[in-house]
């Protein structure tokens, strides 16, 4: 019962890290396309094309360097939860010893 309780539990924080690292590199690419866009298609002079193209890439990723925060929480809640299904499924395997 509790074994199956954490299998879901562990199965649901994998799904939360492959869901933040899919924001991360989507908000990573985003930002980086913008900015060789706006570098390429803006007509200028070297400084302002680069000032330009600075603008997407600074903001938009660090909007996905956001994403760092909840991806370590999650690989943190993963570790203590393989730790804990370790223990069941000790107990469950030498529970009769520990007594």
């Amino acid at each position: 019962m509790e074994c199956g309780k954490l299998m879901i539990l562990l199965m649901r924080e994998r799904l939360f890290l492959y869901t933040h690292w899919i924001l991360f590199i989507f908000f990573n690419v985003l930002g980086s396309w913008l900015s060789w866009k706006c570098y390429g298609e803006f007509i200028g002079d070297e400084v302002s094309k680069i000032t330009i193209a600075l603008t997407p890439f600074l903001f938009i990723n660090s909007i996905a360097l956001m994403f760092i925060v909840p991806i370590r929480g999650t690989r943190r809640e993963i570790s203590r939860l393989k730790e804990r299904l370790s223990y069941v499924r000790f107990k469950i395997d030498f529970g009769h010893l520990m007594n």
